[in-house]
């Protein structure tokens, strides 16, 4: 039944405007003008179930974290045929790498007499899986030649040596990929004109090889472009990304010498380039890559002879926090992964992380492959001190996944575990915001009243702020502060939870299910799978005990003014889910209430509004509504302004003016 029965002269129904869901991110378009279901802002947040639920924490795994002796030089990830899937590790001047997997001791793989991992700072290592082995390739390339290792723990690192029927060893490079039953090994950020070009095919089922004529292929030589990222791409081709261009190199056959040249290559396009040696990403048949300064691109929108404009990056959407990266730092250090529904960016941007001797990112964009919308712009941990140099997907307790790495702080992290972060050691709460869009109340043009909102939560331990917004500079008024009282219960007179007294711990309606007294003021470790020896740094390990969260249906006042009304959730504990929200507001004529309630009427057919500055100040009109009674909305600040009514009708104009000042 509706609130009024019947609808007087002076009646006015309440209109709302609300979502049921969220789906993605819009930082670009004016908030009233979003659709349903599009945040103006969200960090640390996922969307994918339709609530903007805060994002899980970040764990540091004892499996994962042997005691480093230096900074970490370089990682991958190899995938044993004869064994089991292992994370390799290369510090700073040591003679090892670390392999590393769930529940298993860390294991030294030493490397052959005589090598070690570089004893360059700013040097690199990169693991590239060879068929049933991995190469480990490091820079400065002097003097540190590639090598190979078998995946049995017992042997070595070795110096690659020429493998029948070979004829010439390949050359020494910084990256590589596996590529059908090759290699392919390339120089990124070269500018040496006899590197900078250069793409080196191994021979067929042999690593260690390559034909120093049809394996040495030149990417658009005739130009001083330089090779950023090798990547391959379907039908047994390969996406080179330069600087200022991407090409194609397809049509290979086997062997190499039989076919005429070395393959087909096609500049896909020369108006955008490639950044990052290893972001750029293969999401189903597509690759997702970056290009400064436009921000993420799919190369399906690059291919010229597929599409005849411009194109258009993914990332338009977000595009103030694109604007936010730091491409110089981008180039060594952009990394992806991609894991389920989502693939995941590393960025860097200005102002954060750290410029030292090993630059890193600061904060990750998170993208759904499914829906193509991005669902947190960025995410982003409340310490400075957190780094990532490295994303990788790897087993860990029979399930894949996500591992960042910080090669400066020597730690690896378990991302989406728990309800916190741990970083360098100590625990510190996700901090997450979402801002809605700007709700109108099916009156984009109108000034009116905006009364209350009735926002769902889902909640663990939150401690949030809620803020309106609306479109006026600062024009902002906080709601309230959301907490909730793990002792209380939601039915009016029902007694304290006491859990020293033996209380059901999930009895139904209490607020809040995160455990109570000292449950979550402890830490426990049987040592079991420490690393054998001396043990510098223990990892923080969580409280075990974690409830359910609640759901709550939370109602505050507005009474704002405003053409629209935003809703900001700041939640600095715990998790704060949004699971929805419903606005209502009573709409009423600008006229109305600018010009001391007269209002300009016209008993005609049909009329048209005539608006006249007569002051100094700008007059800016943001809207009209057209009613019985027009509707004009206008920003502040004329001194004098005039509205005018008009209608012609045979040849006669009729006019109704009003004139004030502000």
């Amino acid at each position: 039944m509706g609130r009024w029965a019947i609808s007087g002269q002076k009646d006015r129904a309440w209109v709302q405007d609300g979502d049921p869901a969220f789906r993605g991110i819009d930082m670009i378009h004016d908030r009233s003008t979003l659709a349903p279901g599009y945040l103006a802002k969200a960090e640390n947040k996922r969307l994918r179930e339709g609530t903007a639920a805060t994002r899980p924490g970040t764990g540091l795994p004892n499996d994962f974290n042997p005691v480093f002796a230096n900074k970490i030089l370089g990682s991958g990830i190899y995938s044993n045929p004869n064994g089991e899937e292992v994370m390799l590790v290369a510090e700073l001047n040591v003679t090892y790498v670390w392999a590393l997997q769930f529940n298993k001791d860390p294991v030294k793989i030493n490397l052959v007499a005589g090598q070690n991992t570089g004893t360059n700072p700013l040097g690199l290592v990169q693991f590239v899986q060879a068929f049933d082995k991995v190469l480990m390739l490091r820079f400065p390339i002097a003097g540190q030649p590639p090598l190979v290792w078998d995946g049995i723990n017992a042997n070595t690192f070795n110096a690659i040596t020429l493998i029948p029927p070979g004829a010439t060893l390949i050359p020494t490079t910084l990256f590589g990929v596996p590529h059908k039953n090759r290699l392919v090994l390339y120089d990124p950020y070269t500018p040496a004109a006899s590197l900078r070009d250069h793409v080196y095919l191994t021979d067929v089922n042999n690593y260690s090889s390559y034909d120093t004529v049809y394996g040495d292929v030149r990417i658009n030589a005739g130009e001083s472009d330089m090779i950023v990222s090798v990547l391959p791409f379907f039908k047994d081709s390969l996406i080179v990304f330069k600087k200022g261009s991407i090409h194609m190199l397809e049509n290979f056959t086997e062997p190499l010498a039989t076919a005429t040249g070395s393959g087909d290559q096609r500049m896909l396009t020369n108006q955008l380039g490639g950044v990052s040696v290893r972001l750029p990403i293969m999401v189903g048949t597509d690759i997702m890559f970056a290009s400064e300064p436009g921000g993420f691109y799919r190369i399906s929108e690059v291919i010229q002879e597929q599409i005849g404009t411009q194109p258009v990056p993914i990332s338009r959407r977000i595009q103030p926090v694109i604007d936010q990266i730091d491409w110089g730092r981008m180039g060594w250090w952009g990394c992806s992964a991609l894991l389920g529904d989502y693939a995941y960016f590393g960025i860097t941007r200005k102002g954060f992380g750290t410029n030292g001797l090993i630059p890193a990112c600061d904060a990750v964009l998170v993208y759904n492959t499914v829906t193509n919308e991005w669902e947190s712009a960025p995410d982003w941990r409340d310490d400075p001190s957190f780094l990532i140099n490295a994303l990788h997907v790897t087993l860990y307790n029979g399930a894949q996944r996500l591992f960042a790495l910080d090669y400066t702080n020597s730690r690896i992290y378990l991302m989406d575990e728990g309800i916190e972060d741990e970083v360098n050691g100590d625990i510190i709460p996700i901090y997450d915001i979402m801002e809605s869009r700007g709700y109108v109340c099916n009156d984009p043009a109108g000034f009116k009243r905006f009364e209350r909102v009735s926002i769902g939560l889902r909640t663990y331990d939150p401690n949030a702020v809620v803020t309106a917004i609306s479109d006026g500079v600062n024009e902002e008024k906080q709601l309230a502060v959301v907490t909730k009282d793990r002792t209380k219960f939601y039915v009016h007179g029902h007694k304290d939870f006491d859990v020293n007294a033996g209380d059901d711990a999930t009895e139904q309606k209490r607020e809040d299910y995160s455990p109570v007294g000292d449950f979550d003021n402890f830490a426990v470790e049987d040592f079991e799978n420490l690393p054998e020896g001396p043990i510098d740094f223990l990892p923080p390990t969580g409280a075990a005990v974690q409830g359910p969260k609640q759901q709550s249906l939370e109602r505050f006042q507005i009474r704002q003014n405003g053409r629209w009304v935003s809703i900001r959730i700041e939640n600095t504990g715990g998790q704060c889910d949004c699971l929805g929200s419903k606005h209502n507001q009573m709409r009423w004529s600008a006229s109305r209430i600018l010009c001391s309630n007269t209002s300009i009427r016209v008993s005609r057919p049909w009329y048209a509004i005539r608006m006249m500055n007569l002051g100094t100040r700008r007059f800016t009109v943001r809207g009209m509504a057209a009613m019985r009674t027009p509707s004009v909305y206008w920003s502040w600040g004329s001194y004098r302004c005039s509205v005018s009514a008009s209608k012609t009708t045979d040849g006669a104009q009729i006019y109704e003016r009003h004139n004030y000042a502000s």
